[in-house]
C-alpha cells in the first residue's frame, strides 16, 4: 500500500533522513517518538505539503512523490481540527469533495451518512465554534473520510482532547478502521493509542526511523538503547563476549 523508499526531507536546522517503510493495505500503523523527532514532517511529506529532497513514495503502486496534495488520494487530520469557522458542520465535511470529482448530491448524502456514523448528524447545520473539542475532532475525521482517501493520516488526533473524550474517540477510530478497511498512519505520543489501535508501530528519533515492528515487539524487544529508554525501561545492560561467556555492564537509562 505505502512504500517509502530512502526519503529525506531537509528543513532549516532539521532533516528527516533515509526513511524506509512499507505499510500494508488496511493496516493501522502508528509513529511514536519524542517531540521534534520528525513524525509530523514525515506525515506532511506523505500528504504532499512538504517536498522530499530525495527518495520515493508510492501509494497503491502509484508514484506520488511529485504530485500535489489533491492528487494523492490522501487525507490529513491535525490535532487542532482546522475547521472553517464560517461554514456549517455539513459544509466543512463536504468541502474537499469538489477536488475529488464527487458530485454535489452524492457528496452531500455521503457527508450526512458520515455525520450520522459519528453521532453528529444533529449538528449538521451548526457552526464549529458551538461544538466541543471531541465533536470538532469527529467533524475533522468525517471531512477526511468524505474525500474517499486511500490513506488516512492522523497527527495527534486525541492529544488536545479532555480525558473523558479520548476513550470514546479512540473506540470510534477503531470501529471506523475495522468497518472501512482503510489504511491509517497515525502520529501519537500516547502509548495507549498505540496499544489500542495499531497493528504495527515505528519509533522516530532525530529524523531517523529507529525501529519498526509490532507494538509488543517494540515494547518488549527494543532494538536500540534510545528505544528502550523511550518505552520506559529503567536499566540497559551492555554485553561483551569472551569465548563462551557474556559480561554485562549495567547502565541506568538517562
Amino acid at each position: 500500500m505505502i512504500h517509502i523508499q530512502d526519503v529525506c526531507v531537509e528543513l532549516p536546522g532539521f532533516c528527516v533522513q533515509d526513511v524506509n517503510l512499507h505499510i500494508q493495505p488496511g493496516e493501522f500503523f502508528t509513529l511514536i517518538g519524542p517531540t521534534g523527532s520528525g513524525k509530523t514532517v514525515l506525515l506532511e511529506n506523505l500528504a504532499g505539503l512538504v517536498p522530499a529532497t530525495r527518495g520515493r513514495i508510492r501509494i497503491s503502486g502509484r508514484d506520488v512523490t511529485a504530485l500535489p496534495p489533491e492528487k494523492r488520494a490522501v487525507s490529513l487530520v491535525y490535532q487542532d481540527h482546522s475547521l472553517f469557522p464560517h461554514l456549517t458542520v455539513l459544509e466543512n465535511v463536504a468541502y474537499g469533495q469538489r477536488y475529488q470529482d464527487i458530485d454535489a448530491e452524492t457528496g452531500r448524502k455521503e457527508a450526512f451518512q458520515l455525520l450520522d456514523r459519528l453521532g453528529l448528524v444533529q449538528h449538521a447545520h451548526r457552526k464549529p465554534l458551538t461544538l466541543s473539542g471531541g465533536e470538532k475532532q469527529r467533524v475533522s475525521i468525517a471531512r477526511a473520510l468524505a474525500c474517499h482517501p486511500k490513506l488516512l493520516l492522523l497527527d495527534e488526533p486525541l492529544s488536545a482532547l479532555d480525558p473523558q473524550f479520548k476513550a470514546g474517540l479512540r473506540q470510534e477510530l477503531k470501529a471506523l478502521h475495522r468497518d472501512t478497511g482503510l489504511t491509517v498512519l497515525m502520529v501519537t505520543h500516547d502509548f495507549l493509542d498505540a496499544f489500542t489501535l495499531a497493528d504495527r508501530a515505528g519509533v522516530m528519533h532525530n529524523g531517523r526511523l529507529e525501529q519498526v515492528g509490532t507494538v509488543k515487539e517494540i515494547f518488549r524487544r527494543p532494538a536500540t538503547p534510545f528505544v528502550a529508554e523511550f518505552v520506559g525501561m529503567a536499566k540497559i545492560l551492555f554485553a561483551t563476549f569472551q569465548e563462551n561467556q557474556s559480561l554485562f555492564t549495567e547502565q541506568a537509562a538517562s
